[in-house]
């Protein structure tokens, strides 16, 4: 009771010591499996949708092909520095794991940074392809 009383507005610590009391010592993750188990699931939801699918009925002509229309763009206007210089302003200060260097740096070296900034957009708009390095994210799904 003098360890309960001793750390009674110490949340923390009142775990601690409700743990040593149940002699939990073996410290468990409570998430460890969890995004296998999200994933199985997902995977196996998947599938039982599609099962109940009857792909061999087909819908009229006019409507397989909706919205699949491919659109093509022939011409680009180059981007200005003016251009970049307004998406920079709009830009926040926050960093990606994956970003080669800190955004605020980016932004505090402006000067600097802006025409490479142009040359590559305006390059993939020339050229039709995305830099790769630029295509990769990092996804953090939230478990609830």
């Amino acid at each position: 009771t003098a360890l309960i009383a001793s750390s009674e507005n110490r949340p923390a610590a009142l775990f601690r010591v409700t743990r040593s009391l149940f002699h939990r010592d073996a410290r468990e993750d409570p998430l460890e499996g969890r995004a296998e188990d999200f994933g199985q699931f997902l995977y196996d939801k998947i599938a039982q949708i599609r099962e109940g699918f009857d792909f061999s009925i087909e819908g009229p002509a006019d409507v397989a092909g909706a919205g699949l229309e491919t659109v093509i763009w022939s011409e680009f206007d180059p981007v200005t520095l003016d251009d970049v210089d307004r998406l920079l302003a709009g830009l926040r200060a926050t960093t990606c794991l994956l970003d080669p260097c800190p955004s605020w740096l980016v932004l505090a070296a402006s000067e600097v940074t802006r025409g490479w900034i142009q040359a590559i957009v305006n390059a993939s708009l020339g050229e039709g392809v995305f830099p790769a390095a630029l295509k990769e994210a990092v996804v953090r799904p939230l478990l609830k």
